[in-house]
C-alpha cells in the first residue's frame, strides 16, 4: 500500500543546471569506471560533483585509480547562479546510466541532502551522501619522465593479449628500449613468456614498470579518438592516460608495488 512508500520531500531548491543525457552519461561512465565498493572508506562510494557556475567536473576514485571529466560550458544549457559540490552514490550513478536516454536533456536539480535527476520520461530523486571526497588534485602527475604516445586500439589488444593468458595475476609489466616501441609481457613465469610489442612515441627515459592490466585497459576504453597519451614516472608515482584530441578527461592509475 502507499504508506510502504515514503513520501519524497521535494528538493528545497529550485535552481538547476541542464545537460544533454549522452552528456551526463559518458562522464558518468567515464568516473564510474575509476570506482568500486569499499566497506572501509565510504566517502570514495561516490562521484564527486563540483560545480564552479562555469563547468561540472566529475571524479571518481577507488584509490588504486582515479578519472576526472570536466563538462564544459557549451554543454551545460541552464547554469545555476550557485556554485555547488556534492557527493553522488555510486549506486545512484549507475541508475542514472541504465535510466537516461542520451537524447534526453537532465536537469540537475539539489539541495544539502538529495538530488534530482530530471528528464521527460524519468526523475530519479537520491540522497547524497555525506562525508569528503579525498583531495585529489594534489596526485595529479605535473609532469612525466617519459611520454608515451601510442594507438589506443593496439594498446588494449596488447594488454589483453598478454594480461589475459596469465590467469594467476592481473600483472603485466611495460618497458621500452628505444624511442619506436613499447614492450608488455606477462610476469608469470610459469605459462612462459608472452610478449607484445607495439609501436610509439616515446620520450625520455623508461624503467621497467609494473600495472594491473585491466585498469589500464578500462582507463583506455573511456578515452575518445585514436591516438592516446601515457604518461608515466616511477614505479610509486601514479601514471596518468588521456587522449591526444579531447583535453576533457584524465584517468590516473597507481603502478603495482614490485616485491
Amino acid at each position: 500500500g502507499a504508506e510502504d512508500f515514503p513520501i519524497i520531500p521535494k528538493i528545497s531548491n529550485a535552481d538547476f543546471i541542464e545537460i544533454d543525457g549522452g552528456v551526463l552519461k559518458e562522464a558518468l561512465n567515464q568516473t564510474l569506471i575509476a570506482t568500486q565498493f569499499s566497506e572501509l572508506r565510504a566517502e570514495i562510494n561516490n562521484i564527486l560533483f563540483s560545480y564552479n557556475l562555469e563547468t561540472l567536473v566529475l571524479a571518481g576514485t577507488d584509490s588504486s585509480r582515479l578519472a576526472e571529466r570536466t563538462i564544459l560550458p557549451q554543454n551545460i544549457r541552464n547554469k545555476s547562479p550557485q556554485e555547488f559540490k556534492f557527493l553522488l552514490p555510486i549506486r545512484t550513478a549507475d541508475i542514472c546510466l541504465k535510466s537516461i536516454q542520451d537524447s534526453e536533456t537532465v536537469k540537475v536539480f539539489h539541495d544539502a541532502n538529495q538530488i534530482l535527476f530530471k528528464t521527460e520520461n524519468v526523475e530519479i530523486i537520491s540522497r547524497l551522501s555525506e562525508g569528503t571526497f579525498p583531495d585529489y588534485k594534489k596526485v595529479i602527475p605535473k609532469e612525466f619522465k617519459t611520454e608515451i604516445i601510442l594507438e589506443k586500439s593496439e594498446f588494449i589488444n596488447a594488454l589483453k593479449l598478454t594480461g589475459a593468458l596469465n590467469s594467476k595475476t592481473s600483472e603485466v609489466r611495460i618497458q621500452s628500449k628505444d624511442k619506436k616501441r613499447l614492450e608488455i609481457f606477462s610476469a608469470d613465469e610459469s605459462v612462459g613468456e608472452n610478449k607484445y610489442i607495439l609501436p610509439a612515441k616515446i620520450q625520455g627515459e623508461m624503467e621497467e614498470m609494473s600495472f594491473n592490466w585491466k585498469y589500464l585497459s578500462d582507463g583506455i576504453r573511456t578515452l575518445a579518438g585514436e591516438e592516446i597519451f601515457f604518461g608515466v614516472n616511477d614505479s610509486v608515482k601514479p601514471a596518468l592516460l588521456k587522449s591526444q584530441t579531447d583535453g576533457s578527461y584524465f584517468y590516473i592509475v597507481m603502478p603495482l608495488i614490485r616485491v
